[in-house]
C-alpha cells in the first residue's frame, strides 16, 4: 500500500515539475549559438498595417473587408495564394500591380505606424551578448538593414540575411545559402518566427523553430505545426 502511495506522489510530483518547466520558460541561449529571427510581424509589430493596406485593396477592388480574424486565418506564403481566396485576380500581371500598390502603401506608411514589439530590444540586448544574432527576411537586403537601422537594433545582428535584388530566390533559399557559405552547425542554430512558413523554413534548414503568436498567423495554426509556441519574445530569455 505504501508503495503505491509513494508512487502516486511521486507521478504528481512529476507532473508538477512539467507545470512548472513548461511555465517558466527556457534561456535559448544555453541551449544554441546562434539564433535567426524573421523580421516582419516577429521584431516588429505590423500586422494592423497589412491588414489596413489589404484593406484599402479589398475596397479598391470592390471586395470584401477582411477582420483581423480571418486574415490570420489564411495569411500563408506565397501571398498571392491568400490574395486568391479573398478574390483577388492572381494572373501575373494583375497581381504584379497589386503587389505593388501594396508596398506603395507599406513603405509610405510603415515607419510612421509600425513599432518594434516592446520586449525586442531587451530581447536582442540579452542574446547578442551570449549568441551570434541573425536576422532574415524575404525582403531585399538593402531594405531590411534600413529599417534595422531604423528602429535602432541593426548593431545586434552578427548578420543580416535578405534577397540581393527583386529577382533573387525565396526565403528558404537564402536561407538555405546563407548556413552552407557560413558554415552554421544546424544542430547548435534556433528559428524565431511567427508564420507556418518559418517553420518550413527552419525545415528546410533543419534547425530548431520557436513561433511566437503576436504576428501574422493564429495561434490555433501555429500549433498545428507541433512547434513550440510563445506568446511574448521574451519568454526567450526566461
Amino acid at each position: 500500500m505504501k508503495i503505491k502511495f509513494l508512487n502516486y506522489y511521486l507521478f504528481l510530483f512529476i507532473i508538477l515539475l512539467c507545470i512548472i518547466i513548461n511555465k517558466t520558460g527556457r534561456d535559448v541561449s544555453k541551449m544554441y549559438d546562434t539564433i535567426i529571427f524573421d523580421f516582419n510581424g516577429t521584431l516588429i509589430d505590423d500586422c494592423d498595417l497589412c491588414l489596413k493596406i489589404l484593406n484599402y485593396l479589398t475596397k479598391e477592388y470592390e471586395l470584401e473587408t477582411v477582420s483581423m480574424k480571418k486574415y490570420k486565418e489564411i495569411f500563408t506564403f506565397p501571398v498571392y495564394l491568400y490574395y486568391k481566396e479573398l478574390g483577388f485576380n492572381t494572373d501575373i500581371n494583375e497581381f504584379a500591380l497589386v503587389a505593388k500598390k501594396f508596398h506603395a502603401y507599406y513603405n509610405d506608411l510603415s515607419y510612421k505606424e509600425v513599432k518594434l514589439f516592446d520586449s525586442v530590444v531587451e530581447v536582442l540586448n540579452t542574446l547578442s551578448k551570449r549568441v551570434k544574432l541573425v536576422c532574415l527576411s524575404a525582403s531585399l537586403k538593402e531594405t531590411l538593414i534600413k529599417q534595422l537601422k531604423f528602429y535602432n537594433i541593426y548593431d545586434y545582428f552578427n548578420y543580416i540575411v535578405g534577397l540581393e535584388d527583386t529577382h533573387a530566390n525565396s526565403k528558404e533559399e537564402v536561407a538555405i545559402k546563407f548556413m552552407k557559405e557560413n558554415n552554421i552547425d544546424c544542430k547548435k542554430t534556433l528559428m524565431v518566427g511567427d508564420s507556418i512558413h518559418d517553420f518550413e523554413v527552419a525545415s528546410a534548414i533543419n534547425v530548431d523553430c520557436i513561433l511566437v503568436s503576436t504576428g501574422h498567423t493564429s495561434k490555433k495554426r501555429l500549433l498545428e505545426t507541433n512547434c513550440k509556441v510563445i506568446d511574448d519574445l521574451k519568454e526567450l530569455i526566461l
